[in-house]
């Protein structure tokens, strides 16, 4: 250690020393238990470059701030430079983040934060014959787009509870993942929650009916939360960081805070430059109250909606929505430490975001070469405007339409070429779109691709001759 690096961090260790001290951990931290069922609170700290050697900090740098005596132990969370520093009982998390925080040597320092599932599903009925109920899969058109593809080979990160790796609606398509709540290889489920997620994901269809959207996905499990259903915004970035760095292309956050945060910030920001896209659950607390990590810029976020294709009445909302999809009386694989594998129907927006996951593995599927960005604006673009006209705060750009995601997706195969012509109508110049080479009256959906970005015309049909004729819209509103 340099000389110059070594006294920076001892001048750390002496503001530690001086965080206040407090009889009892502040109740706004998450109380985590370590190994021996000791509780303590935690800090997460970036610290700058010049604090560390070759991008990390050294077990002896870890020594010096544990001397502080505010300190029990340190912790990277992965590759964007966040630790998790252990406070030691008599300190407060958010004492020892204010001082860490006034430091030069440091980014940011902030208290961790609990982070909880969206729901608790406890109107949940379970069965072990799920029949065939997937009106889930028929509002989003989801087996039409097995016709393209199924997400075959796409890895999608289930950042939950676990997964059963024994259920029969994956088997065999789970990858060894990790634990970050307890740091090992054992990512069982002892929930349930995350069985369900991945189901709807990538569930296999069975001969009772039951399918994911994406059936030929392969899931990657990393438990960020314990068996209360409960975690931190530490377990997340450290799980975000696993998945990215083992090689997930999309991840799925069925969970949320209350609060933003620098270091989950900075995730989704690393996920998002390894063209890693995240999906997260909008919340249910029926309220436009941001939660996060759903309303952060970087994330596909996913409202529930009923079988009407109406806002869900427990559902969050606000203008950080991206798009909806079905929540409500959703069906999908189950474990639970009585039952074990089986089914459940359960309603919460923890079932709308997998949803959309499964989507977006079946288009990254058909385009491993798209980016995270690209993915959202397939999504968004290809929904279905079912609330109030245009973008709107309930549904974002609309109902999830697997199919016209997975058609925009694929290339044509065999491309047609289409003219483009203005008419003056009553509201002004429109463009029309004029092709042919169709079979009779077959259905048809029009989008076009331009820097604006997408815009897509459904239910259109060739005529009798093959051809087509469809008035665009006001020619302004055309990319």
């Amino acid at each position: 250690m340099t000389s110059a690096r070594r006294y920076l961090l001892l001048v750390l260790a002496a503001c530690l020393a001086l965080a206040l001290p407090s009889g009892t951990l502040a109740s706004t931290n998450l109380p985590l238990t370590t190994s021996n069922g000791s509780s303590f609170a935690d800090v997460l700290v970036k610290f700058q470059p010049e604090t560390l050697s070759n991008g990390h900090l050294s077990a002896n740098d870890s020594d010096i701030l544990v001397s502080s005596g505010a300190v029990d132990s340190v912790q990277s969370l992965g590759d964007t430079g966040a630790y998790r520093v252990a406070v030691r009982s008599g300190y407060t998390a958010a004492g020892v983040a204010a001082q860490l925080a006034l430091q030069p040597e440091v980014v940011y320092a902030e208290a961790d934060q609990p982070v909880t599932l969206d729901d608790s599903l406890a109107s949940w009925q379970s069965t072990t014959d799920p029949g065939n109920q997937n009106w889930d899969l028929d509002a989003i058109d989801a087996q039409q787009a097995w016709t393209l593809g199924t997400g075959h080979g796409v890895v999608v990160a289930v950042l939950d509870t676990g997964v059963s790796v024994t259920h029969p609606a994956f088997a065999g398509r789970v990858l060894p993942g990790w634990n970050v709540i307890d740091n090992s290889g054992d990512t069982a489920d002892d929930s349930g929650h995350g069985t369900f997620v991945a189901g709807l994901i990538a569930g296999a269809q069975t001969t009772n009916g039951f399918a994911g959207v994406a059936p030929g996905v392969t899931i990657l499990p990393v438990k960020v939360l314990d068996s209360t259903e409960t975690g931190s915004t530490a377990s997340f970035v450290a799980g975000i960081n696993y998945a990215v760095q083992a090689g997930a292309k999309i991840i799925n956050l069925s969970a949320s805070g209350a609060t933003d945060s620098p270091a989950l910030e900075d995730a989704l920001a690393n996920a998002e430059a390894h063209n890693v896209l995240v999906v997260t659950a909008a919340g249910n607390e029926a309220n436009e109250v941001p939660t996060y990590p759903a309303a952060a810029s970087t994330v596909l976020a996913v409202s529930a909606t009923d079988q009407t294709n109406a806002l869900a009445s427990f559902s969050s909302y606000g203008p950080y929505i991206d798009i909806a999809a079905p929540g409500v009386d959703v069906t999908s694989s189950w474990w639970s430490a009585s039952g074990g594998d089986g089914y459940t129907t359960a309603s919460g927006s923890s079932a709308s975001a997998p949803l959309v996951a499964g989507a977006a593995a079946i288009v990254a599927g058909l385009r491993p070469d798209l980016s995270a960005a690209q993915l959202r604006e397939i999504l968004t673009e290809s929904a279905k405007d079912v609330e109030s006209p245009g973008i709107d705060a309930q549904t974002g750009h609309g109902l999830l339409d697997v199919y016209a995601a997975a058609r925009i997706a694929r290339e044509p195969a065999a491309p047609r070429t289409a003219t483009l012509s203005t008419v003056d109508a009553s509201d002004g110049w429109h463009l029309r779109l004029t092709a042919d080479g169709f079979t009779p009256n077959e259905p048809l959906i029009v989008w076009t691709d331009s820097a604006a970005g997408y815009r897509v015309v459904r239910n259109l049909s060739a005529d009798d001759t093959g051809s087509l004729s469809t008035d665009l819209g006001p020619e302004w509103t055309v990319p």
